[in-house]
């Protein structure tokens, strides 16, 4: 049986122990249940008028539905989901008129119709098209 040098098993156990301190673990939200608030449309951030004016989704697993708000007004829908693979269906919202925030609405609207998967990294969750390019991203609402 060959010794090894101390130097060398100093080294080999310092890097063991470094290794076991691993950095906090990063936990996947679900799809269904927490509110998503939207972070980004389009590649570009979004805004809301005030806090509790921010546009948020969340999906309902027992009934199938996704809940929310586009900023302004108050929206909804039927989903189907498969693996990453997610499909909106029509989405119906009130139809107030508010001063600020109805184009980022629009195109939040727009951007539903070409959601064809989804994917959660810790608590962002992102909606993709078929070319897997984000068309939205959320994060989890605390």
């Amino acid at each position: 049986m060959k010794t090894l040098p101390a130097s060398f098993v100093t080294a080999l156990m310092f890097g063991m122990i470094g290794c076991a301190s691993s950095p906090a673990a990063v936990t996947n939200e679900p799809l269904e249940g927490p509110q998503w608030k939207l972070t980004r449309l389009g590649g570009q951030p979004a805004t809301a008028t005030s806090p509790e004016k921010a546009p948020y989704l969340q999906f309902l697993a027992a009934e199938k539905r996704v809940v929310g708000s586009g900023g302004c007004n108050r929206l909804g829908g039927s989903y189907t989901l498969d693996g990453s693979k997610l499909t909106l269906g029509q989405m119906a919202s009130t139809m107030m008129a508010c001063p600020h925030g109805m184009d980022q609405e629009q195109a939040l609207h727009a951007a539903f119709k070409k959601v064809t998967n989804w994917r959660v990294d810790g608590e962002t969750l992102q909606l993709l098209d078929a070319a897997g390019q984000s068309v939205a991203t959320f994060e989890a609402k605390k």
